[in-house]
């Protein structure tokens, strides 16, 4: 009996050793994004998501990285949305209205559900990654002056 509790403590930790990721990557996904964030030193990545919440909203919520764009250029800092929204007529029109972002869809949450560590700590969708892809900064640095102080200071110590 104790050899079993034994093999079962011993198959425990080997599970969950061999299961251990670094959670501070993204992973890309068959969406293509890749291709938008390989120019970039950090790409600000924005998920815009129709489930839960109001996407109308959210994407009113876009005129405002408007107005952060020609500061996150100077620092080679890109944006792309990834939108999971059903309606890609009315999506790509009120983009259009808005002006020029990269974005792809992500009809089945593929990429949401193989980066749900960085969407844990990142609850609002937002979060910047480097040219590696690794994520140095959650939440929306547009949120408030506080937290675009925080990252522009990290991402002009980063510059050099």
């Amino acid at each position: 009996m104790n050899l079993n509790k034994l093999l079962l403590f011993i198959l425990c930790i080997s599970g969950i050793i061999s299961c251990k990721k670094d959670f501070s990557k993204v992973v890309f996904t068959d969406v293509n994004i890749e291709q938008y964030t390989q120019n970039n030193e950090y790409t600000t990545i924005v998920y815009v998501d129709s489930i839960g919440g109001c996407s109308p909203c959210a994407f009113q919520y876009l005129h405002s990285w408007k107005a952060y764009q020609k500061a996150l250029n100077k620092y080679n800092t890109g944006i792309l949305l990834v939108i999971n929204y059903s309606n890609e007529q009315l999506v790509i029109e009120i983009l259009k209205s808005i002006g020029a972002f990269h974005f792809v869809f992500d009809k089945t949450s593929k990429f949401k559900i193989m980066n749900y560590q960085i969407f844990q700590t990142a609850s609002d969708g937002i979060f910047v990654i480097d040219r590696n892809k690794n994520v140095i900064f959650t939440g929306s640095p547009i949120s408030d002056e506080k937290k675009w102080n925080s990252f522009m200071k990290l991402v002009k110590k980063k510059n050099g």
